[in-house]
């Protein structure tokens, strides 16, 4: 399946989501999520990579081998040298979360959810990922 970049990340960070509620699903479904995750970890190898790379350029450094952040309210960012560093980042990142990545979607079989639906989990992030594999 063809991901936009945007989509590829919403959706590993849906799945570190659902780790850490320590959402109990059938097995079949916990492994066909497993293997998806496996995919996507490949697929965003690259735009990991050159995330990375342009942060390193426009990004404060936090002095221990990561990034200065900031927080508003509930959002976390990170914190660039000047604004037209923060400019740059987004103007040189943005296309890439564009771009397309094949992504291998391991399809769970609806019957295999016993019952369990998008419109009745009450989980975005479980959502996210009945959207994209429940055939």
């Amino acid at each position: 399946m063809k991901l936009k970049g945007s989509e590829a990340v919403n959706l590993s960070n849906s799945y570190s989501a659902l780790e850490m509620q320590g959402v109990e699903l059938p097995f079949k479904a916990w492994y066909a999520i497993n293997k998806t995750r496996k995919s996507l970890d490949e697929a965003l190898e690259t735009l990991n990579t050159a995330r990375e790379h342009l942060l390193k350029k426009y990004a404060v450094s936090d002095g221990n081998g990561g990034y200065a952040t900031v927080r508003e309210g509930n959002v976390i960012s990170y914190k660039f040298k000047d604004e037209k560093s923060k400019s740059i980042f987004e103007k040189e990142f943005s296309p890439l979360l564009e771009d397309k990545f094949d992504v291998k979607v391991h399809t769970i079989d609806i019957d295999s959810l016993d019952g369990l639906t998008s419109s009745k989990s009450n989980n975005p992030f479980l959502d996210t990922f009945l959207e994209v594999m429940v055939n």
